[in-house]
């Protein structure tokens, strides 16, 4: 393994992941200072580390709602997480704004994930239907909210999902 670091490198890494120094030497040193590989490690890692908090139990809860053109769209979740610190943040209000933007655009949404399809019409549904499914900054929704999970350092569900179209 390559242990000359290329410090440019390091701080870089470390502006764009908020991660600690360690975390992003270790993995640039993984990558041989590739700095896009040394990424991509860091988001191997960060998915790894959040599946495992998806099983941590959620306590605090509240909804989010959000409007669009001209109040004629509604999009209301409805999110939990371990603590109020997370549900509070400013960081969950953008990642939940921005989730609401892409929802607008997905037509004939049904289904959070495939927990939620009953069984009697598990063969009916189609995937455009299934919201952590659906393609999203180059990812599944799943993973970017997997993502924001690892950031967090906490489990964020979304156990409910509105969308109310006033003009129709």
């Amino acid at each position: 393994m390559n242990k000359i670091l290329d410090i440019n490198s390091l701080k870089l890494l470390r502006e764009e992941t908020g991660l600690g120094i360690t975390e992003c030497k270790n993995s640039l040193l993984k990558a041989k200072n590739n700095l896009p590989l040394a990424r991509q490690i860091l988001s191997e890692q960060a998915i790894t580390l959040a599946r495992k908090k998806l099983y941590r139990k959620t306590y605090i809860q509240n909804y989010f709602n959000f409007s669009y053109f001209q109040n004629s769209i509604h999009i209301l979740f409805h999110i939990k997480c371990e603590t109020d610190f997370v549900i509070r943040n400013e960081k969950l209000l953008i990642l939940l704004k921005t989730l609401a933007i892409h929802i607008i655009y997905l037509e004939k949404l049904k289904f959070i994930s495939f927990e939620d399809i009953p069984l009697s019409k598990i063969d009916k549904v189609k995937k455009n239907e299934i919201f952590l499914i659906q393609k999203f900054n180059q990812l599944t929704v799943e993973k970017y909210i997997l993502k924001q999970i690892s950031i967090f350092g906490e489990n964020i569900k979304i156990t409910k999902l509105f969308i109310f179209n006033s003009k129709n």
